[in-house]
């Protein structure tokens, strides 16, 4: 998908593949000249396909992976955009960051999460003017709470993280 914001056109999730492929097939030894010119790559970002969340029996602190979002590539900078909460994974459901935890009953599976301070159930974190550079990255800072639960928690699928790129 393909959107528009502020002149900056943002992929919420893509792939562009070209495939270039010649074939040339003569009955003599004859050499034709030919230059072939592949443009760099537009778009070569790393952003990690998970993000750890682990919190401890009795706790409602969660202990949570920040995501770095590299740009690959030599030349173009890339916009973070947005990041946003793209849905829970049953058991689990994301409520707000300034839920009470504490009161809450044990073994809830409820959880908050703040991307660079922004409680992502209010909504997305958005950036007006996040330009990660031609190899370089940036971190968005992730931070979470818990209701209590009477063992510890980790490796648990709990929802879904989306992340915005663009280019200018």
């Amino acid at each position: 998908m393909i959107r528009e914001k502020n002149g900056i056109k943002a992929l919420a999730l893509g792939l562009v593949i070209t495939v270039l492929s010649c074939s040339f097939a003569f009955a003599d030894t004859a050499t034709i000249p030919m230059s072939l010119t592949i443009k760099e790559k537009v778009i070569d970002v790393l952003v990690p396909d998970k993000i750890v969340m682990s919190a401890e029996a009795g706790k409602t602190t969660m202990s949570v992976d920040d995501i770095t979002v590299t740009n690959n590539a030599s030349s173009n900078s890339l916009y973070l955009l947005t990041v946003s909460y793209g849905g829970d994974i049953s058991p689990w459901t994301l409520v707000a960051d300034d839920t009470d935890f504490v009161t809450m009953k044990k073994n809830q599976h409820k959880y908050s999460l703040t991307a660079d301070g922004t409680d992502l159930k209010a909504g997305e974190k958005q950036y007006t003017s996040n330009e990660i550079s031609a190899s370089t990255s940036y971190t968005v800072v992730m931070e979470g709470k818990t209701g209590i639960a009477t063992e510890a928690i980790s490796d648990q699928q709990a929802g879904t993280i989306v992340l915005t790129v663009g280019l200018k």
